[in-house]
């Protein structure tokens, strides 16, 4: 199908929007637009269409205003109602109440959001949902950045305050003992017989300069000291929600802006690390049709060795994995002979060291398949209508391959409608609905073999469809984490120079996309 364009016009014919997707003179589009009005009469029907020789339009009664697309005669009239439905929708959402102040208040807005549905004359495949999520253009790193500035201003802040209070205390504890302050210095000849002239010149000008920023008096010192504790405390609250809003540590914002693979998983406290710790760190990538079928999946693996003493700087792990399905690649650095025969991981020359105190990744593996039995996790959809209600039901199920324990589940589906989704049926778990981002999240937090499979359900109030179509809650997003690795990769032991050493480990699986579309 091809879209010349789209507009907002009124039922007399003045055009308060229109947007063109392909070239198309401004004269021509608007002879075009003057003569929608003559051509739909007093025709009243919802989502219909009249065609001349060489365009059709597409139309759609909002109150006082239409909505209107043109498209070519040998375009797919099916689809272009599916366009002409969409925008439609744009437009009750962006004005609430469809009138022609509305519209031209909104019609930036509008234009945006018609870019993000058609694309040099073609409809992208998206929903309302995710037109809003583009042109809100939520930025999770940008957050992130933020906070690390504001976080920079505020110890700065403090920090100026500090070093005020410090100065003024100088100051009274030089006249305490007697001796001229430093404002003395550039206003009397006392002190002129030492420093010269050029001395004596220029050093009370700079503090002149700078007296008014320290004028005001200090607080008594048992203020100071609550006001000191009051200011802690408030920015430990502030860091303490940062923490739980973003899932990072703001104390540490730097370096959690570095974060790699090993901290977006749970991380091992410092003081339950031993002097070597190991880490089997797994990223799956999932993506499933609306009827469950598995399009693509990938595991993406990583063994990570830290050495946190020098004497073990040489470590040699034995791994065991017995899954032919994983395709292995071992650092240059490690012996590959040893690794192909024996699974051990140990370095290739004798003269080199693992860094102490650093993570050094020396193994990766990944593992495709298109059977998606071997998934922890399988998440099936089933949307239907009943009149005008659009009826959902979200069902899982573990794995059969292994017995699984996965915690942390966390499904996110896209939900459009007039008013928050009515959840009818739960099972395991809690439910929360953003009105912002219009996506209704299903929270569980640990599934095993008690809870191997389960459902939730919702209805969505006042779905309308003219086509008795389910309502389009895709794509769907599900996050989770477990710590039995989908390759059976295990830790079998750690030796230097021939003798067993201690060491700490973790393992994880967890899924970096899942997604059903």
């Amino acid at each position: 199908m091809v879209v010349i364009a789209a507009a907002v016009l009124t039922r007399s014919g003045k055009t308060l929007l229109s947007r063109q997707f392909v070239e198309i003179s401004r004269p021509k589009i608007e002879g075009l637009l003057s003569a929608f009005p003559k051509l739909v009469g007093s025709a009243g029907k919802q989502h219909t269409y009249v065609e001349t020789p060489l365009v059709r339009y597409l139309y759609q009664p909002m109150e006082d205003l239409y909505t209107v697309i043109i498209t070519t005669r040998a375009s797919n009239i099916v689809e272009d109602l599916e366009t002409l439905q969409l925008l439609a929708s744009i437009v009750h959402d962006a004005c609430g109440s469809v009138t022609e102040s509305n519209v031209l208040a909104a019609a930036f807005d509008l234009v945006m959001e018609f870019d993000e549905v058609i694309a040099i004359g073609y409809k992208e495949k998206v929903t309302l949902a995710q037109v809003k999520a583009f042109i809100e253009m939520d930025s999770h790193d940008e957050k992130i950045h933020e906070m690390v500035q504001k976080n920079r201003e505020r110890e700065a802040l403090e920090e100026a305050k500090r070093r005020r209070k410090e100065i003024e205390r100088e100051r009274k504890q030089r006249e305490k003992m007697g001796l001229p302050s430093y404002q003395g210095i550039g206003k009397g000849g006392s002190m002129s017989g030492t420093g010269g002239p050029g001395f004596t010149a220029q050093q009370p000008q700079i503090l002149e300069q700078r007296k008014p920023e320290y004028s005001p008096q200090p607080a008594p010192t048992v203020r100071k000291g609550l006001q000191l504790k009051k200011t802690a405390a408030k920015k430990d609250e502030y860091l303490e929600a940062m923490r739980q809003e973003t899932g990072i540590d703001m104390s540490r914002a730097p370096d959690a802006l570095k974060s790699s693979a090993t901290e977006e998983v749970a991380a091992v406290p410092a003081t339950l690390k031993d002097d070597v710790h190991l880490e089997v760190i797994e990223k799956l990538l999932v993506q499933l049709d609306r009827d469950g079928n598995l399009q693509n999946m990938e595991v993406r693996g990583e063994f990570i060795i830290t050495v946190n003493k020098q004497s073990f700087d040489t470590v040699a792990v034995k791994l065991r994995c017995d899954n032919r399905a994983v395709e292995f690649k071992a650092h240059p650095n490690m012996d590959k002979n040893r690794w192909a025969n024996e699974q051990v991981l140990a370095l290739r020359d004798n003269g080199r060291a693992y860094p102490v105190g650093v993570p050094t990744s020396v193994l990766k593996w990944r593992i495709l398949s298109s059977d998606s039995r071997v998934l922890p996790l399988t998440v099936n959809c089933w949307p239907s209508t009943n009149m005008d209600t659009g009826v959902v039901t979200l069902e899982y199920e573990l794995g059969r391959a292994k017995p699984y324990t996965i915690k942390d589940v966390s499904i996110r589906i896209p939900v459009v409608g007039k008013s928050a989704p009515k959840i009818t049926s739960a099972g395991e778990g809690t439910t929360d609905f953003d009105a912002r981002e219009s996506v209704l999240t299903w929270d569980i937090p640990l599934l095993d073999s008690k809870t191997a499979t389960g459902s939730m359900e919702f209805e969505i109030a006042q779905w309308a469809n003219s086509r008795g179509e389910a309502p389009n809650v895709f794509p769907i997003d599900v996050k989770f984490q477990t710590a039995q690795p989908m390759s059976d990769i295990s830790i079998d032991g750690a030796a230097v120079g021939g003798q067993a050493v201690k060491f700490s480990s973790l393992i994880v699986l967890s899924v970096e996309k899942y997604t059903i579309q």
